[in-house]
């Protein structure tokens, strides 16, 4: 049974609004496009996972896809989690192309690629940091007896794993992802054994649930100011000119485009790069409505969570969206 499963990163959303909302000669416009190609390929290679995830699902495995997990205020996030009552395995996934060389007395992965050689974090070390903290956190709740393994799981059929000349890594634990399945079935092979209780495993996932958290991308670090990003509702046609608001839809004078919820994604674009709790107001002059009513008549009609009275009151678009997002 899936209890988490994968969702479109924040930060491949925050991209994609960038891209939306900043005029095409904007000078920040080609490193957010690259960032977004690097971070498409990640959350393309956790994706490529789904059809062996379906099948271990199958046999009665819970899994988490997507984690960012807490513990003595060490942050840590596990791309994927399998767990059972007789063991738990974190899935390190990597999607990258070229030739992967694993040099494990430096702790690092050089990739080569059109004769360049490219630096990353290793995967390897990563896998084992996840572990341990893994460990330290089902210590909080004296559920320490789950044995935890972990691979690195290298997404690209085409992509070459090497070893640096001077060190051997464990073929069993950097794999492609065509042999999950055989590696999965060892590993149950090996770990027939109940270790825990399904009362304990049912107590292992509301920790790990409760312990979820996620953090909004913040568009500053590309130095990027609120008055830069284009307001309005943007024709998902054309893309040409804002939409403009008629008593129950959407119309583009450009191409004549009508819709009745264009304002969603204007929406989720101001929650990710403005304000993620604004007030009427502000939302109305985002979209470009001319009353307040109008605007409460709309957000209201969504059901969007709110606090405060009146004057005072504020949408949490945060709230709605991650539902929706999840």
């Amino acid at each position: 049974m899936t209890r988490k499963r994968l969702t479109i990163p924040l930060n491949v959303r925050l991209n994609q609004a960038l891209l939306r909302r900043l005029p095409p000669n904007h000078e920040k416009i080609p490193i957010i496009r690259e960032d977004l190609m690097k971070r498409n390929a990640g959350y393309r290679g956790e994706k490529a996972l789904d059809a062996q995830l379906r099948v271990i699902e199958a046999k009665g495995y819970t899994i988490f896809q997507g984690l960012r997990l807490e513990v003595d205020q060490q942050v840590f996030q596990i791309d994927t989690l399998i767990i059972s009552c007789r063991f738990a395995l974190i899935l390190e996934v990597k999607n990258i192309a070229g030739t992967l060389i694993f040099d494990q007395r430096f702790k690092q992965l050089i990739r080569v690629l059109d004769n360049k050689e490219e630096g990353f974090l290793d995967p390897i070390s990563q896998a084992q940091r996840h572990k341990f903290l893994l460990e330290e956190l089902l210590k909080k709740i004296k559920l320490f007896n789950v044995p935890i393994l972990f691979k690195v799981v290298i997404s690209n059929p085409s992509t070459i794993i090497k070893s640096a000349s001077y060190n051997v890594i464990d073929p069993s634990i950097v794999i492609h992802l065509n042999q999950l399945l055989i590696n999965f079935h060892k590993i149950e092979n090996s770990y027939s054994e109940e270790k825990i209780t399904k009362k304990e495993l049912n107590k292992i996932k509301k920790v790990i649930l409760k312990n979820h958290s996620i953090i909004i991308p913040n568009k500053s670090i590309y130095k990027v100011e609120d008055d830069e990003i284009r307001s309005g509702v943007l024709c998902e046609k054309c893309s040409v000119k804002k939409m403009i608001r008629r008593k129950t839809y959407w119309y583009c004078p450009s191409c004549m485009h009508k819709s009745a919820s264009s304002h969603i994604s204007a929406l989720s674009d101001y929650c990710l790069l403005i304000n993620p709790n604004p007030r009427n107001e502000a939302i109305k002059d985002f979209l470009n409505i001319k009353s307040s009513k109008s605007t409460r008549l709309l957000l209201q009609s969504m059901n969007i969570p709110h606090e405060g009275d009146k004057r005072w009151r504020r949408y949490l678009l945060l709230d709605y969206f991650i539902k929706i997002w999840d």
